[in-house]
């Protein structure tokens, strides 16, 4: 049976963590201080795994709902959430790390406007050939079996 919201809101603390369970892999761990954390347990390749999507009430049931649905959807296709959600993250702070670059030094400290431009442009260039680089050899490790 599927969760209700008036359930979760009345779900008190106890001595030990307890789980309630939405369905489909997806639960709220109770936790003994009262934390509310939502969860999804899976299996890829023969492994169980779980990936946490949030606290409650900050992560609603239906937020939950459609976060575990986009996982089933990522494990239908052959990859791996956990993995897919750690090469995003990966991805995200490497371009925050470009333009982080790009834009640490003060105006007119590069030289030349030329050199400036060649220098920013190889940059950003090598960053992402690297990153596109390393996602083919991870994906080969993490998303076949």
């Amino acid at each position: 049976m599927p969760l209700t919201q008036f359930a979760i809101i009345n779900a008190k603390p106890s001595e030990k963590d307890y789980k309630l369970a939405d369905g489909a892999g997806l639960h709220l761990l109770v936790q003994r201080n009262g934390s509310k954390l939502w969860r999804f347990r899976y299996k890829f390749c023969g492994r169980e795994n779980m990936l946490t999507f949030g606290p409650f009430p900050a992560t609603s049931l239906s937020s939950a709902r459609t976060k575990r649905d986009e996982a089933r959807a990522l494990l239908a296709s052959g990859m791996n959430p956990s993995v897919k959600r750690k090469l995003d993250k990966i991805a995200s702070v490497t371009a925050a790390r470009t333009v982080r670059r790009c834009g640490s030094r003060p105006p007119g400290s590069h030289g030349s406007e030329r050199h400036r431009r060649n220098h920013h442009e190889e940059e950003q260039v090598d960053a992402s050939e690297a990153l596109h680089s390393d996602r083919e050899t991870t994906d080969r490790r993490y998303f076949g079996c």
